[in-house]
């Protein structure tokens, strides 16, 4: 895995960590930028919209299991950059074979 996503993956756990067990309005506000920071990371070297990176990397609430949710929201955006590029090409991906 790149250390850009890495790092992505990272400062959005944290974000959520913080969303989840904060109170005060002005650490909400910190945690969500936190939290668009790394949809924008992810945007930027994906060429995914960020309204769809936001779906599928910042869709959840409370607190995060690191390894297992981070893994998932990793393959989801992965699946998904794979996708649009397959459909970029005009390519037609039938078990596991380009046409």
């Amino acid at each position: 895995m790149e250390q850009w996503l890495k790092w992505a993956m990272e400062i959005q756990s944290l974000a959520q960590a913080g969303l989840a067990y904060t109170d005060n309005n002005y650490d909400r506000e910190r945690y969500e930028r936190l939290r668009e920071i790394s949809a924008e990371m992810i945007k930027e070297k994906t060429e995914i919209s960020l309204e769809k990176v936001k779906d599928l990397f910042c869709n959840e609430e409370g607190y995060q299991t690191p390894k297992i949710v981070q893994e998932q929201q990793y393959l989801k955006i992965i699946k998904y950059y794979l996708f649009v590029k397959i459909m970029e090409l005009g390519a037609f991906l039938v078990a596991g074979v380009m046409f």
